[in-house]
């Protein structure tokens, strides 16, 4: 039997006869894992983290920098609905969300409206959650606005990891969430080029 052609039985709580996995497919699933590992890297105190962040960006300048909660969360039957329904009842409102997800499990990518109270709630509850420097951006609500920003970032040599939209606007122009390998290089090319970031003081006032 050649190496690549190997199974591997993989105990499984809710299927107690296990699992027989291909060593391609372990492999996969732990670089996925791996991927999923930088969102989520222990913190001691999550709310001092995040005060720490707020401070920092705030000493850069204008707060251009907003906060995103990701929290995982297993591919299992009613789990997005328990995230927004403990969210709900802490009147915590949801500005923007975005899920990646896999065969088994996957990320949920959200804005909302108290980061601080979010994270201390989710992390009581048991929901592993981080959060990470985004940027909002307005974009023309128009056919070829979105085109318009992404040559800006592509001229420039800005990478964009990912992106997605704001249920909301603060204008006439739609509203876009970025994430950025280099974010601090991402702000000064948007400045540049007179395009107008959201921050944290807006994105409260929606």
């Amino acid at each position: 039997m050649t190496k690549g052609n190997c199974n591997y039985f993989i105990p499984d709580i809710a299927n107690p006869e296990g699992t027989n996995v291909s060593l391609r497919a372990l492999k996969e699933r732990s670089n996925l894992f791996k991927r999923l590992l930088r969102h989520f890297v222990p913190r001691n105190d999550t709310v001092t983290s995040f005060a720490m962040t707020q401070e920092r960006n705030f000493y850069k300048g204008v707060n251009m920098k907003i906060t995103q909660i990701s929290t995982f969360l297993e591919n299992k039957k009613g789990r997005l609905y328990e995230v927004t329904e403990l969210l709900g009842k802490n009147k915590i409102n949801i500005r923007a969300l975005t899920i990646a997800e896999s065969e088994d499990f996957g990320v949920l990518r959200m804005v909302v409206d108290n980061p601080k109270k979010a994270l201390e709630v989710l992390k009581k509850n048991g929901f592993v959650s981080s959060f990470t420097d985004i940027i909002a951006v307005e974009v023309d609500d128009q056919p070829g606005g979105l085109s318009k920003i992404l040559k800006t970032f592509n001229d420039n040599n800005v990478n964009v990891e990912y992106m997605y939209g704001f249920v909301e606007k603060a204008s006439d122009k739609a509203l876009l969430v970025f994430r950025f390998d280099d974010t601090d290089k991402a702000i000064t090319v948007l400045n540049k080029n007179k395009i107008k970031i959201v921050g944290t003081e807006g994105i409260e006032n929606l």
